[in-house]
């Protein structure tokens, strides 16, 4: 019987030669049939068939194990081995205040009746308050009149659920609806846009459910709370070596591209305070944003010529290095150095991109800086400026 580690895919061309070979053992000449002969396709119909075989062989058996399950087996079995729910996404909301020129207005606003643009384009609009916790406030209640020279607040939402839609404070301005004399003077983060939990948070998730048993507070326990209580929630990194005097905890957080909203990040403080044996004066804990530090390099990639770099290859290798750069730790890597992001294993990202089940890539070198990148103990490495220098070569 095969072991977990023996069940492997098999290719279609590893498969066809095998075949080719157990038929040359047995006495047909099979390494001689031209492509396209009728012994030939029969021979790569089994080598297809016996690919696929393999294929659904490896995903049966990592389809029960949350560490090697993907797609909808990861959600189910996340769902009925750790009553975890596939988290869908969001769409990002804010809390806007608007201010009226003296001598303009008054305006009466209806709900939907509002819409502000980000710097990406991205379109928010009014809405109920569902958000604030004690129950709608901004407004209480629609129609919401803005006075001349008054000031009112109201929650936005973008039309479309994502992480795309990320704005940070402050940089929610431009109006879409026309309304004379009327500025956006504040815009504050409520709701994190965020995409559908990927498959990496969703197994932190299940493997930290086990921590949530113990009665007291180990960091992984800190952890699972801050997931929980914050959807956004990415990446957590407790200090528990009383950074502020003896019984301190510091736990820092971010998400996927930058700090959680301020309610999500009051609720995580929330849920873990509540497992706090003895703060009488709530003084012990403290969550914070993780302090964002930008990763910039540049780099000169080798890529086989014939391909096209700018709309092909390029879009994918600022793919692979985003995925890669959202799996740094918060203070950044531990090996073979602490705190810092190896080179190396950067132009390992880059190398390995595949284009059409092809790794076009023949080199990479990093230029720019000239050894590993240094980060701040809890810093979160954020993308910064990648600059590529293409440079085509011939097959070898």
């Amino acid at each position: 019987m095969l072991g977990f580690d023996q069940i492997k895919e098999v290719t279609v061309e590893e498969a066809r030669q095998e075949l080719l070979e157990i038929l040359e053992d047995v006495g047909f000449a099979a390494t001689s049939w031209q492509e396209f002969s009728i012994p030939r396709t029969l021979t790569d119909l089994g080598a297809w068939i016996w690919s696929n075989a393999t294929a659904l062989a490896v995903q049966l058996k990592e389809a029960g194990f949350s560490e090697t399950a993907t797609g909808t087996a990861l959600t189910r079995l996340s769902e009925s081995y750790y009553q975890n729910t596939q988290r869908e996404a969001a769409a990002e909301v804010h809390l806007v205040t608007l201010t009226c020129e003296a001598g303009e207005g008054p305006h009466t606003i209806q709900v939907g009746g509002f819409s502000v643009v980000n710097a990406n384009g991205y379109v928010f609009t009014n809405i109920l308050d569902n958000v604030t916790a004690a129950g709608p406030t901004y407004p209480s209640t629609y129609p919401l009149l803005l006075p001349s020279g008054g000031t009112v607040q109201l929650m936005v939402q973008a039309e479309k659920p994502g992480l795309a839609s990320a704005t940070a404070d402050g940089q929610l301005t431009t109006i879409v609806t026309t309304l004379a004399g009327v500025t956006v003077t504040a815009n504050t983060k409520q709701v994190s846009g965020r995409d559908v939990e990927s498959a990496s948070s969703l197994r932190a998730r299940n493997s930290l459910k086990w921590a949530l048993l113990s009665a007291g507070l180990m960091d992984e326990t800190v952890e699972a709370l801050a997931r929980e209580a914050a959807p956004s929630v990415d990446r957590v990194v407790v200090d528990s070596t009383n950074p502020r005097g003896a019984g301190t905890l510091d736990v820092y957080i971010t998400g996927i591209t930058g700090a959680v909203s301020g309610p999500e990040k009051a609720a995580a403080k929330a849920a873990i305070q509540r497992r706090i044996m003895h703060d009488p004066d709530g003084t012990a804990l403290d969550v914070k944003d993780a302090t964002p530090q930008d990763l910039d390099f540049a780099a000169t990639v080798y890529y086989l010529d014939g391909y096209n770099w700018t709309d092909d290859l390029l879009p994918a290798v600022e793919a692979a290095v985003e995925e890669w750069r959202r799996t740094i730790p918060l203070g950044g890597f531990r090996f073979p150095d602490p705190n810092t992001v190896p080179l190396n294993e950067l132009e390992h990202v880059i190398r390995r991109i595949t284009f059409g089940g092809v790794e076009p890539i023949r080199g990479v070198r990093i230029t720019s800086p000239a050894n590993d990148i240094p980060v701040t103990e809890f810093a979160h490495v954020i993308a910064g400026t990648w600059t590529f220098t293409p440079i085509p070569v011939a097959e070898s």
